[in-house]
């Protein structure tokens, strides 16, 4: 099974040293909502947890295709 809890599918650079995110434990594929909302989310607002910096990772297209910094 892709994805499972132990398997690291793939790795984001930060730019900046010290930048480690904290994910707030959000998958893109989460099944949460029968509305399909959670289908849509495209969009992680990420806290760094050394730094003040926040970052916008966008997670959408196909599971394959590895997260990037939007912002």
């Amino acid at each position: 099974m892709r994805g499972g809890t132990n398997e690291v599918l793939h790795r984001l650079p930060v730019p900046n040293l010290k930048d480690e995110l904290h994910s707030a434990g959000w998958a893109p594929a989460c099944g949460c909502s029968d509305s399909g909302a959670a289908a849509k989310r495209t969009k992680l607002v990420l806290p760094g947890l050394i730094s003040s910096r926040i970052y916008v990772v966008d997670v959408g297209g196909s599971p394959c295709r590895p997260p990037r910094i939007c912002k």
